[in-house]
């Protein structure tokens, strides 16, 4: 039996070298040559997962599912922020600095992910830097901690 007899959904990062693959409730990524695994499974349980996109990066993806859009750090391998719900998604994909959705019910949505854009929203919010945790958890592929948020000091 291959890897992707149960599949659902996949999708060659931009680059060509990764293939990411979707199960009924999970994410994995694969060697589009050999079709080894390059990570382990994701478990995203809840709900039929249909289709998947690739940031023109490779460094993010969406997972529509019946219940929603969840986007994922590829590089993490975790979810990136709550399940995204509302109308059903028809279509998505990744622009040049956003994630653009198109529902079943004519309504189009765009979620601009310019990392400029990200950190000042999540600034704004947060009011302050990562902590150590908080790096550790989402940011430890980018290396030693440094501020986030230039206007706040790194404590």
């Amino acid at each position: 039996m291959t890897p992707f007899a149960s599949s659902t959904a996949a999708v060659l990062s931009p680059d060509g070298r990764e293939l990411v693959v979707a199960g009924t409730d999970s994410l994995q990524v694969f060697d589009p040559r050999t079709l080894r695994p390059l990570s382990r499974r994701l478990s995203l349980p809840g709900a039929l997962l249909y289709g998947l996109g690739v940031s023109a990066d490779g460094r993010e993806a969406f997972a529509e599912r019946l219940d929603g859009m969840q986007l994922v750090d590829l590089h993490a391998l975790q979810t990136i922020g709550p399940l995204i719900t509302g109308s059903s998604v028809e279509t998505a994909y990744f622009g040049p600095d956003a994630l653009y959705v198109g529902g079943f019910v004519g309504d189009t949505l765009a979620w601009d992910l310019a990392p400029a854009t990200v950190r000042t929203a999540a600034c704004a919010l947060a009011g302050r830097n990562l902590t150590a945790q908080e790096w550790q958890r989402y940011l430890a592929w980018a290396g030693p901690r440094r501020p986030t948020c230039s206007q706040y000091p790194l404590t």
